[in-house]
């Protein structure tokens, strides 16, 4: 049988609302918990991508389908409620790893990121246009920058954190005891994701660094 197609957006329904699979196994639970998270988040849409079997392509499909929509979803939400212009997910990437390394150089921040420098550059400027950034010169190297966030862009990330807290609170706090059981349980296999991913654990384009 031929697995129906999600890329519409349009899963199997019954009686018109969204049909989770009955079929999946014990072993896919916690993914199909966590594809309730993001039914709660969006009830007038749906992200859900049956699971019909547990082999690992299919299965990184659906983790990463339900991640990248989730992701969405809180950015659209906190945008309504966090003052200020509205930021792309790669320009409050940056934001952070200055934040978190103050006066850090391009180059260095583009190796933190995996992006190529001139991909840095041209956020950094669109941020010193928002009055998000301040670029100075190195004092070592004087053909290098230092970045650093103005006091209006440290506001902004830490409204952002507590906006996204209060959000997921409250999100999370709405499941039931069993799908909260199944969020805790996944998590260390999610990170366990994010360190197999780093350059230089088996990743052949270690140490590259490329545009988004």
């Amino acid at each position: 049988m031929t697995r129906p197609s999600v890329r519409d957006g349009s899963p199997p329904a019954v009686n018109g609302k969204p049909r989770i699979n009955d079929a999946a196994v014990d072993d896919s639970q916690s993914l199909t918990d966590h594809i309730y998270l993001l039914l709660r988040l969006a009830p007038n849409q749906t992200y859900l991508r049956p699971v019909t079997k547990l082999e690992s392509t299919v299965l990184g499909d659906e983790l990463m389908a339900t991640v990248t929509a989730l992701r969405r979803l809180v950015r659209r939400r906190l945008r309504l409620v966090v003052p200020g212009p509205p930021l792309r997910g790669a320009q409050l990437e940056l934001m952070g790893v200055i934040e978190r390394q103050p006066g850090i150089g391009i180059a260095a921040a583009g190796r933190v990121l995996h992006l190529a420098a001139n991909t840095v550059s041209t956020l950094v400027d669109q941020l010193i246009d928002l009055g998000m950034l301040v670029r100075d010169t190195d004092p070592v190297d004087r053909r290098a920058a230092r970045l650093w966030l103005t006091e209006v862009a440290g506001q902004r990330l830490a409204a952002g954190r507590q906006a996204r807290m209060e959000l997921m609170a409250g999100v999370v706090a709405g499941l039931s005891a069993a799908e909260r059981e199944a969020l805790t349980r996944a998590l260390p296999a999610l990170r366990t994701l994010l360190v197999a991913l780093e350059p230089g654990q088996g990743d052949p384009e270690q140490g590259r660094c490329t545009t988004r």
